[in-house]
């Protein structure tokens, strides 16, 4: 007796075999290869072409307050934020979407190769953080400059340059400095070291300085350093040595103050000289100046001539009173 199941009683699978799913999986696998890359790619160069937007804008900045006269605009910078003298900018121009940061610097003359014999304002681009080694290679395969003028200070920092500037204050042996529209001031002391952080004993990199008395009550203080290697002997190659300058004062009523900025001075066989000329009170605050300050804070390499040779680590510290 013959069994039958009717057409309509038909069980019909909807389901997939395991050889499709696989065959799906494989698909999508292969679509992620080739997609997640060209995403990340195109992320990236968008990030980079934001900026050279930044960069665009500080640029221009830096341009329109070099022509109205102000003057030292790297005071205060910090990485990746604006500083206090680019109150037009925001800190938000100083970081780029994906993570790298820029900190203004006012490089002395020399410091770039298209810089000649003054000072000019440039940037720092810092990727410190992972994974950013490659996007810095990146901006500096599309940044507008000579070889010579995009210098890795770091494996993860770059520098390069602005625009030019105006007068100098002329610093003897290394180039220039800006011409600092607003007083400094400095209070007594003597020249001194202090072992860096490695635990470096004082007496390698040092300072000597002097200050000289030039009427009207302007006076100008000048410091010589000399920054030692790990071999003992001056620093050799193509290296700058990264400075804080402070300056002292009392006020009107007898009240002290400072102020400080940051400064790059460039290294020839192992000595820079930074001089500060016209040294005297903010006009209409009854300032007087009492001294300045110079501090060693690092060592940035451009093109070391002997890699293994390192900056000894000294902290280097000279007040000098006005005379």
């Amino acid at each position: 007796m013959k069994s039958s199941v009717s057409p309509g009683r038909l069980l019909r699978s909807t389901g997939f075999t395991l050889i499709e799913v696989l065959l799906a999986v494989a698909v999508v696998a292969t679509l992620s290869l080739v997609a997640v890359p060209a995403y990340r790619a195109y992320v990236e160069r968008a990030q980079l072409s934001q900026l050279l937007t930044q960069i665009d804008q500080i640029s221009t900045t830096v341009q329109l307050e070099d022509a109205l006269g102000e003057r030292a605009l790297q005071q205060g910078a910090q990485v990746g934020k604006a500083p206090p003298r680019l109150q037009t900018v925001p800190d938000a121009a100083f970081n780029e979407p994906g993570g790298i940061r820029l900190l203004l610097i006012r490089a002395p003359a020399g410091f770039f190769a298209s810089s000649g014999d003054q000072a000019r304002y440039g940037l720092v681009a810092d990727a410190s953080a992972d994974g950013l080694a490659a996007r810095l290679h990146g901006l500096a395969h599309v940044l507008p400059f000579q070889p010579g003028d995009k210098l890795w200070l770091t494996p993860t920092q770059l520098a390069f340059p602005l625009v030019d500037r105006g007068p100098v204050t002329t610093v003897s042996g290394t180039g220039t400095l800006p011409d600092r529209s607003t007083p400094p001031a400095s209070t007594p002391t003597t020249p001194s070291t202090t072992p860096g952080a490695g635990g470096t004993p004082a007496g390698g990199t040092s300072w000597s300085g002097t200050a000289l008395d030039t009427g009207n009550g302007n006076w100008t203080c000048s410091g010589r350093v000399t920054v030692l290697g790990t071999d003992g002997n001056p620093l050799g190659g193509n290296a700058g040595v990264q400075m804080r300058v402070t300056t002292y004062f009392n006020d009107w009523n007898g009240t002290p103050g400072q102020r400080g900025w940051n400064d790059l001075g460039n290294l020839q066989g192992g000595v820079a000289t930074i001089s500060l000329a016209g040294l005297n009170g903010q006009a209409g605050r009854g300032e007087v100046i009492t001294g300045c300050q110079f501090d060693v804070t690092g060592v940035v390499y451009y093109w070391p001539t002997q890699p293994a040779v390192r900056w000894d680590g000294t902290t280097a510290t000279i007040r000098i009173a006005k005379p």
